[in-house]
């Protein structure tokens, strides 16, 4: 599958998680956890993308990215201080031309209109056990 990205549709240094928000915070999540989860990400040749969920469109299969709703990849993940940011980089002539997909996810993006959802998996803890990131998949795009 060949990919372009639309060049003026790029966010740098997005947060794309703040483990320091109120959900977060009560599942205790091991930051260790999350930052091996980051390297491995980082190193892989893989690309990171991710879906652009509206009109509260249900994920069906976690570990599945559906190629029709394809708006995005994230780049240059890192963690700082509790906060995961990246790079995101929005896509330009999918299989399924999902360009009009694309640009309005962008466009909700820059304007507040969405956010960013980590989609991983773990085991859960509790406030004396912290929850581990075992594998992060991808972070959507949602609408609020």
């Amino acid at each position: 599958m060949k990919v372009k990205w639309i060049n003026d549709h790029i966010v740098k240094n997005q947060l794309l998680t703040d483990f320091k928000n109120e959900y977060w915070m009560q599942l205790n999540v091991d930051l260790e956890t999350v930052q091996e989860e980051i390297d491995k990400l980082n190193s892989d040749n893989r690309p990171i993308v991710g879906e652009f969920i509206k009109n509260n469109r249900e994920i069906i299969n976690d570990a599945e990215i559906e190629l029709e709703y394809l708006s995005h990849e994230i780049k240059n993940i890192r963690l700082v201080d509790s906060k995961i940011y990246g790079d995101v980089y929005f896509m330009e002539g999918t299989p399924d031309d999902s360009t009009s997909l694309a640009k309005e996810a962008s466009q909700a993006l820059r304007v507040g209109e969405s956010f960013m959802a980590l989609r991983s998996f773990g085991l859960q803890g509790n406030k004396d056990t912290p929850t581990q990131i075992q594998c992060i998949i991808t972070w959507d795009i949602k609408l609020k």
